[in-house]
């Protein structure tokens, strides 16, 4: 029997070099299988929880989890795992696998739809009320979040939510219980940070109490002393005479000592924030004579300076700054950790943005296919008896297809955002995808063009 001991679970990496994470995605596979095998929820959850002891909690195997749970205990597994979900998105938005935002919202968006047809299958009578308001507050809360993500609409949360809550409205206005409770057992309190989720799954699971680091609170007491007592008498100017020269002496000692090394001057200066235009209220406030032609002249002069060195800047350059800022700290600092781990951090953000091999030869193996097709087809010119099926025709021009649907190019993404009327109508999932795939672009470009020895 499974140990019901809390089990602590923290936020995780990439999950993808756990065996237990390959089994879990075969069994998960089913949902997708023509032949729609019986996926078994128990071995799901017993493998996302294996994931959880040994890497920790991440979106996908989180979302797997909640569907497993679910399926075996209705409206309290959901709360269950949609309690921890939240948790983690609430808290450790930075932190969590996967990092990319497309591949944040495909799994969100997935498990929503998947979550709304497990809940039609639901019988719910008027015992089922108390979980089902749990589950709406956590909907709630997990809604908040992605609000301030600006991730609400995309990830589709909203029909689900709605769902529940009809629902609870259903139940609230039944005349009498539908039928006689189903006895299933809740889980055990999944706590995140301050706040759990009282729900209970079944003996076998263990209590899952997911822990979020956070920073001690500094206490500070303040003292005060008192001010002392003036004093009058023939001491008045000579004291005021010493205090000045005492602070005089202070001052100049911490001027010298304060005062930062010629070498952190100029690491300050290499690392100024970039300057950006002044906002509407910056302007409102400045007091500028706009009769000034001087003034006028030199700040036209300097902003068309500026664009014009804006208009130069290469694609990549936000790439080329952050090798600079990377190999920059590389030579003043070899060998500490931190800088390594900086570095790191650098190229895993880099291959985020990366353009798998498939989508970039996408493109190239469809016209491969569709030249191939062609010269097969001029050769039949002039030989009699010579032709080709139309089954065979159709196999090729299938396959010419599938090629170059493995990348939509960004040209056609842009079209079908022009198309709209109001640029306001734009789906944000539409935008989201379109600028992924600029930052992939250009993150390939860099790579191909950039010198080896900065990478």
């Amino acid at each position: 029997m499974r140990s019901t001991e809390p089990q602590p679970i923290r936020t995780g990496g990439d999950p993808r070099s756990f065996p237990d994470f390959g089994a879990l995605r075969d069994e998960m596979s089913k949902q997708t299988h023509p032949a729609r095998p019986d996926i078994h929820w128990g071995e799901v959850e017993k493998l996302a929880l294996s994931l959880f002891e040994k890497n920790g909690i991440e979106l996908q195997t989180g979302a797997w989890y909640t569907l497993a749970r679910s399926h075996l205990a209705k409206c309290a597994g959901m709360n269950e795992g949609l309690s921890i979900l939240g948790a983690m998105l609430g808290h450790q938005w930075a932190q969590f696998w996967p990092q990319s935002p497309h591949a944040r919202v495909e799994i969100l968006a997935g498990l929503f739809q998947r979550l709304q047809k497990v809940f039609r299958t639901f019988s719910l009578v008027s015992a089922d009320r108390s979980s089902l308001l749990n589950l709406e507050n956590t909907l709630g809360a997990l809604n908040d979040t992605l609000f301030r993500q600006e991730l609400q609409s995309v990830s589709q949360i909203t029909p689900l939510l709605q769902q529940v809550r009809s629902a609870i409205m259903r139940l609230e206005n039944a005349p009498s219980p539908e039928l006689a409770s189903t006895g299933i057992a809740l889980s055990k309190p999944v706590e995140s940070g301050s706040e759990s989720a009282e729900q209970h799954v079944g003996e076998r699971s263990p209590q899952l109490v997911y822990v979020i680091r956070q920073e001690p609170a500094v206490q500070v007491e303040v003292q005060q002393d008192a001010p002392p007592p003036p004093k009058w008498g023939r001491a008045f100017a000579s004291g005021m005479a010493a205090a000045f020269v005492v602070s005089a002496v202070a001052f100049t000692g911490w001027h010298y000592s304060t005062r930062p090394s010629g070498e952190a001057l100029t690491i300050d200066t290499a690392l100024q924030p970039l300057p950006h235009p002044l906002t509407s209220a910056e302007i409102a406030s400045l007091n500028i004579d706009t009769k000034n032609d001087k003034l006028a002249e030199r700040w036209i002069r300097q902003t068309s300076s500026r664009l014009n060195t804006l208009a130069a800047l290469p694609p990549d350059w936000h790439i080329q700054y952050g090798h600079g800022l990377v190999s920059q700290v590389n030579a003043l600092w070899p060998g500490r950790p931190d800088a390594k781990q900086l570095e790191t951090q650098w190229q895993q953000q880099l291959a985020l943005n990366g353009m798998s091999a498939d989508s970039l030869n996408g493109w190239h193996e469809g016209m491969s296919k569709l030249q191939e097709l062609t010269a097969q087809l001029n050769a039949l010119d002039g030989h009699k008896g010579k032709y080709i099926t139309v089954s065979e025709l159709k196999s090729q021009v299938f396959a010419a297809t599938q090629a170059f649907n493995k990348t939509v190019p960004v040209e056609e993404q842009l079209r079908l955002m022009n198309i709209r009327e109001n640029p306001q109508m734009i789906p944000a999932a539409q935008k989201m995808q379109t600028e992924q795939h600029l930052k992939q672009l250009i993150t390939r470009f860099a790579t191909a063009t950039s010198d080896p020895k900065i990478n």
